[in-house]
């Protein structure tokens, strides 16, 4: 296992125009595209891909307006506006993303502050990763485990708060925050279960052992918490 192999193309996105160039650069050579984030949790094959990975680099903070794009309307080099939108999934972290998806299968993508973002109507259901806190390769120590707890719970709550004002009754809402290895070999998870049910929603009554994912390898874990609004 050689863990991956040579693409054709890559093509690095920094900005919100390069979006439909990239994918007008694809269609030209009528080659797929494959979409990479920060890279982690991915392996290619080692016979490489035959096509165009095109890698998000964007950070900070802008505003959005309400243009959607969809890949028909990217190889024509345009950013049409979209009628009808779905399923919001949203990032939130203090610079969060979010991406909308539209009954026509075109996507509206935003960037903003997730604690105040004011999402463009409906969200039929959210599924997100909270802020995990600063990247460890070590169990931290009680001080250091307190200031991440408080600093990511602060982030995730204010995220949750903004949300519930802006979704419908039984909207399902699925979100994966940090849990942290501790030296016995345990996770230590953020205690926060009981201001979200104050912020009106429904946690789901299920085991939460199952809902821990982490590698072995891996100090920050991410605990899968299902809500519904109420």
């Amino acid at each position: 296992m050689r863990i991956g192999g040579p693409t054709k193309y890559l093509i690095e996105i920094e900005e919100t125009a390069d979006i439909p160039k990239a994918y007008h650069f694809a269609a030209e050579k009528n080659l797929p595209v494959f979409i990479l984030g920060g890279g982690a949790n991915t392996i290619g094959h080692d016979e490489g891909f035959d096509g165009v990975i095109i890698k998000n680099t964007m950070t900070g903070i802008y505003d959005s307006d309400s243009e959607c794009f969809s890949r028909e309307h990217c190889a024509r080099n345009e950013l049409p506006k979209a009628n009808q939108r779905g399923a919001c999934a949203a990032s939130p972290v203090t610079t969060g993303a979010s991406v909308a998806r539209s009954r026509e299968n075109s996507f509206q993508v935003s960037v903003g502050d997730a604690t105040n973002f004011k999402w463009s109507p409906p969200i039929d259901a959210v599924a997100c990763e909270g802020y995990l806190g600063a990247p460890m390769s070590k169990p931290p120590v009680e001080i250091k485990l307190k200031e991440q707890k408080q600093e990511c719970g602060a982030t995730i709550l204010g995220f949750l708060k903004n949300l519930s004002s802006q979704i419908k009754p039984d909207t399902p809402v699925v979100i994966a925050v940090p849990a942290w290895l501790r030296p016995d070999g345990t996770y230590s998870r953020l205690e926060i279960l009981d201001f979200i049910k104050d912020m009106g929603y429904n946690v789901k009554d299920i085991s939460r052992e199952g809902l821990l994912y982490h590698r072995d390898d891996q100090i920050v874990a991410r605990d899968i918490i299902i809500l519904r609004k109420n």
